[in-house]
This record gives C-alpha cells, sequence and structure tokens, in this order.
C-alpha cells in the first residue's frame, strides 16, 4: 500500500476524520487508499512511529484559502501548494513503521483492518465497545506521554 508520513498530531486528526485536507508542497497523480504513518517525532498526547490508520486520497488539487479550515492551518502557505483531499479514515492495527520523504510502499500483509475482527451483524452497542477496546489495548500504550517527574 502507498505510505506517507504526516506529523503525529496531524496524523492523529486525519485518522479520526477532523482533517480531511493536507497542504503539500509537492503533487502526487496517485489516487486510493494511502497508510497513514505518523513520524516519529515526539509529541505529547500523541503517537509516534507507527501507521494506525488509512485513508482514501481522493484528489490533489492547487491550495487555495478554501482548504484552510480542513487542513487544520489559519494562514495561507508562503509557497505554492496542493491540497490532498482525504476521505473515509479507517483503522489499522497499529504497525510499526520508519517514515520517509515522500510516497513510499508499504507491504499490504502487514495492515490489519480493525473492522475485519467484527461480526457482519454487529451492533452499533458491539461496534463501539469493539472500538474501546481497540483505543484501550491498541493506541492508549503507544501514546507519548513524558515521563513524570
Amino acid at each position: 500500500m502507498k505510505a506517507i508520513t504526516i506529523d503525529p498530531d496531524y496524523c492523529a486528526y486525519i485518522a479520526e476524520g477532523t482533517k480531511t485536507v493536507e497542504c503539500r508542497t509537492w503533487k502526487t497523480n496517485y489516487r486510493g487508499e494511502l497508510l497513514i504513518c505518523a513520524g516519529k517525532r515526539p509529541m505529547e498526547g500523541f503517537i509516534s512511529g507507527y501507521a494506525y490508520s488509512t485513508v482514501e486520497l481522493l484528489d490533489v488539487v492547487p491550495f487555495t484559502e478554501e482548504h484552510l479550515e480542513a487542513a487544520g492551518m489559519t494562514e495561507m502557505p508562503s509557497e505554492k501548494c496542493y491540497a490532498w483531499i482525504l476521505a473515509n479514515p479507517y483503522p489499522i492495527y497499529p504497525i510499526k513503521v520508519r517514515g520517509r520523504l515522500g510516497l513510499f510502499d508499504v507491504d499490504d500483509s502487514l495492515i490489519k483492518y480493525v473492522d475485519d475482527d467484527a461480526p457482519e451483524d454487529a451492533t452499533d452497542e458491539e461496534l463501539d465497545q469493539l472500538a474501546n477496546e481497540y483505543t484501550l489495548k491498541y493506541l492508549i500504550p503507544i501514546t507519548y506521554l513524558p515521563a513524570q517527574q
């Protein structure tokens, strides 16, 4: 699967669906499923060095003021940039990924979708329970919290 490295905070916002535009200085012809990898720089309260979500890259267009809010930005970039339009974030079991510049490939066999473990006829309550278990078992343990003094 094609993958991209993003700062841990932005990675989290993409995974939760609140950031639907990624601002990049370069464009790509690639469209489709994209593995979102959190960069390795530790940020308090965020996951670093892991991929834990996929997203669909719908389009790449010139970045305009209309993209600012969806990108989590307040000012236009000083250089020409592109808006990567993202949709449909989907949780995966976290995998340790060494980030790289640009798009790179991650072996598909490493990617396991969380919802694959849910029964087809699962109720909303059962899906909520699965999401809570996933968060407690997989996300909280890899969230960076500085050592308490």
